[in-house]
């Protein structure tokens, strides 16, 4: 019975170190996905301490050929150990893909397979059990015994491989406990073998090799639970960041969080070349290859750049870059994009507003033309223009004859398209760049012609006056004509020492008003006499 003790011992003391271990993890960070991972890892380690004790008491309790079936069903659980146990070690460094745990787990499940199709080769003998080969060493204990070495061995190769190529200082040395405790479960599994056959009544020594990489497992995951705590807050953030985050080292993408393959369009693996991600045009005339070489030296601060989406369009974007390691340009930059192209979009629409606006502000709302705040403003600036270049300004006033009349006589509506069509005529004569026409006031209107004398603005008023006449617009009030007309008042100026804008509109309003006296539907120019 000493040998029930020794496994129940095992189990016992494998449940109580499985308990502790996890107890102190999940005090730190039970949600950490490292810490879940090696709780599995124990649950492993209890499965194959169970597995020991089960088959015992199946070589104790039950019959040769029974006993013997049963080693054939329940293997499969001494068979998954080792798999699963480098899985989850593989886990805590990085995820793994299907692929890469069915690698994994497919030798052990072949030797499964071929122990349950050729029993009389398994490996029962070493249970005691009747009826596995008994002529030396059984060739699929064998096959056992060299994946059970080769597997820690592997595992432990690559994760110094790892570790010898991480840059991080932490994960460095997280990778190196778990290579340790690879190395120390190999050593315990030797020792474990003599233990178990040279003081077989010490139960506690049993399976040491699963307690010394327990162990192992636990203080790489203890001593920098900390710091793996800030790493899976910092990973949290970054996942969930709205911004676009790469790592980038030697022109590729190393890894990006899901903002930036969704900006992009693409995963990041698809990449070859970072250079792909930039557009060929890009704003400020900085080129594609000043973008690279900014993104190299990691000094691009909020810099607006064009990316490249999935379906070949630009879209704005506010670049950021930072080397990871301030002295080791080796480790790469990091590279944040930040998706400004709605910003730009609003901004542009804002910009369409305010110069609707600002167009509102200066127009004149029922005759279209410029308002009276326009008129002096531009009045204003073509005054000083012409002060410094002495060249000839000319201002011309109309007013329609007889309105009141007409209002009073057709309505307001009318009067209201009468003014619309009188202002459409004024302003078909503001035909250069710096002419401006404007309704002054009322039915009043007035037409800046800069560069022009008091002739050629006469001719033009004159003309402007005529057609207003060929609209024939009735108004059966008027004592000038059936039809509406306009009367207007110039004034040139040439020399500018005496004046002032609001000068010349006084003597244009004086040559208006000498118009009207003189009859209605005419033109007149100020003079001084």
């Amino acid at each position: 019975m000493t040998i029930i003790y020794y496994y129940t011992g095992n189990l016992l003391f494998q449940t109580a170190l499985a308990i502790l271990l996890i107890s102190l993890i999940c005090r730190h960070n039970p949600d950490d996905h490292r810490s879940v991972i090696f709780q599995r890892l124990m649950y492993a380690g209890l499965t194959w301490a169970g597995f020991d004790l089960i088959m015992t008491l199946n070589q104790i309790f039950l019959p040769g050929e029974d006993a013997f079936r049963m080693y054939g069903v329940l293997s499969i659980m001494f068979l998954l150990f080792p798999p699963m146990a480098i899985q989850l070690s593989f886990s805590l460094i990085r995820e793994l893909s299907r692929r890469e745990k069915n690698l994994i787990l497919a030798p052990y499940v072949m030797l499964y397979l071929i122990i349950l199709l050729f029993p009389q080769f398994g490996s029962a003998a070493t249970f005691g059990i009747p009826g596995g080969f008994s002529g030396g060493l059984p060739p699929w204990n064998t096959a056992f015994k060299v994946l059970s070495l080769a597997a820690p061995l592997a595992s432990v190769m690559v994760l110094l491989i790892h570790a010898s190529r991480e840059t991080e200082r932490v994960v460095k040395k997280e990778k190196q406990l778990l290579a340790l405790g690879g190395i120390l479960f190999m050593l315990g599994l030797a020792l474990s073998q003599v233990l178990k056959n040279t003081l077989p009544g010490l139960p506690w020594f049993a399976n040491l090799s699963s307690t010394l990489f327990s162990f192992s497992a636990f203080l790489s995951l203890k001593k920098y639970g900390r710091v793996l705590s800030g790493q899976t807050l910092f990973e949290t953030t970054v996942k969930i960041s709205p911004f676009g985050i790469s790592h980038i080292r030697d022109m590729r993408m190393i890894w990006t969080n899901s903002s930036m393959q969704q900006l992009l369009n693409r995963d990041a693996g698809s990449i070859a070349d970072i250079r792909e991600i930039f557009h060929n045009d890009q704003p400020d005339g900085i080129t594609r290859d000043d973008i690279i070489k900014g993104i190299n030296a990691g000094n691009l601060q909020s810099r607006m750049v064009y990316v490249t989406n999935g379906a070949g369009q630009a879209q704005a974007c506010l670049i950021n870059c930072a080397p990871l390691e301030k002295n080791r340009p080796e480790n790469g930059v990091l590279m944040i994009l930040t998706d400004v192209s709605e910003e730009n979009r609003i901004r542009s629409e804002l910009v369409d507003l305010n110069r609707q606006l600002e167009k509102m502000a200066h127009i004149d709302g029922l005759t279209g033309i410029a308002n009276r705040r326009q008129f002096d403003r531009v009045l204003e600036k073509e005054w000083h223009r012409a002060c410094r270049n002495r060249h000839p300004l000319s201002l011309v006033l109309f007013d329609v004859d007889f309105f009141k009349r007409f209002n009073d006589l057709y309505g307001h509506p009318t009067g209201d398209i009468c003014l619309k069509q009188v202002a459409a005529e004024i302003r078909k004569s503001a035909s250069r760049p710096g002419d401006l026409a404007a309704r002054f006031g009322g039915e009043e209107f007035s037409l800046i012609l800069p560069e022009t004398d008091s002739r050629g603005a006469a001719q033009i008023a004159d003309r402007i006056r005529e057609r207003i006449r060929t609209l024939h617009i009735p108004h059966k009030d008027s004592d000038v004509a059936g039809v509406v007309t306009i009367s207007s008042g110039i004034v040139s100026a040439a020399e500018f020492d005496a004046l002032s804008p609001a000068e010349l509109v006084r003597r244009a309003d004086e040559a208006l008003y000498r118009a009207k006296a003189l009859g209605r539907d005419r033109t007149e120019i100020f003079t001084s006499l």
